[in-house]
């Protein structure tokens, strides 16, 4: 009798036992899940970083540019006034005519 007892408490631990080593199983594929997104997110986050740094750079270089051209037509304008004021018109027709023959199609 006394070894139908312990196959008995045996029978009843062995699920116990289970469920503990699959709830354990559980807990650490959910760890391993979070630390994946972690380091998902981390990446993530270094990726936006260089992407703004980059963008930050390249509309500083744009900025420089553009005072620079705006500085040398500047120049221009004031060293050749006529000449200036013959392209803006030219410039001024050209952009007319092109706007028309998208108006006309």
């Amino acid at each position: 009798m006394d070894n139908v007892a312990t196959t008995s408490l045996s029978s009843r631990a062995n699920p116990v036992d289970t469920a503990r080593k699959t709830a354990e199983a559980a807990a650490n594929t959910v760890e391993g899940a979070k630390r994946t997104a972690r380091a998902a997110v981390d990446t993530g986050r270094a990726y936006a970083k260089d992407a703004v740094d980059a963008a930050g750079k390249a509309i500083g270089k744009a900025k420089t540019r553009a005072n620079r051209l705006t500085s040398q037509t500047s120049e221009y304008v004031v060293g050749q006034p006529m000449r200036a004021v013959g392209i803006a018109a030219a410039a001024g027709f050209l952009l007319a005519v092109v706007l028309r023959g998208l108006r006309s199609r």
